[in-house]
């Protein structure tokens, strides 16, 4: 059994994902998942938890904040992040957790998880 801590990616963009999933590897972590949808990610949730994840907000169509009430339930640490802000604000329905405007410094965001 590992003892790294395992990070779920919530991320649309799959170049984004990829990076982001090989970053947090280089750092030590094991990523349990990359899902490019809400669904995706519930269905990595039926299996597994996660101790942190990465939340992009704007999931095409969807936002992840069906996931982000998942997560907050299960108390996992999560964080957003996302390239638009402002319609992230206008959204008073999601979960509190630390926001980070994309491109994201990976070192600063960590951090926030110690």
């Amino acid at each position: 059994m590992s003892n790294k801590s395992h990070f779920l990616i919530v991320e649309d963009d799959v170049f984004l994902a990829m990076d982001l999933e090989e970053s947090l590897i280089e750092e030590g972590y094991e990523v349990i998942g990359v899902a490019r949808s809400v669904e995706e990610a519930e269905k990595i949730l039926e299996n597994r938890t996660p101790d942190y994840a990465l939340l992009d907000y704007n999931l095409g169509d969807r936002t992840s904040a069906p996931i982000a009430r998942k997560l907050a339930d299960l108390g996992v640490k999560f964080a957003y992040v996302t390239g638009q802000i402002s319609r992230f604000l206008e959204d008073d329905k999601v979960p509190a957790a630390p926001i980070f405007s994309k491109p994201i410094d990976l070192p600063h965001v960590l951090k926030n998880f110690a």
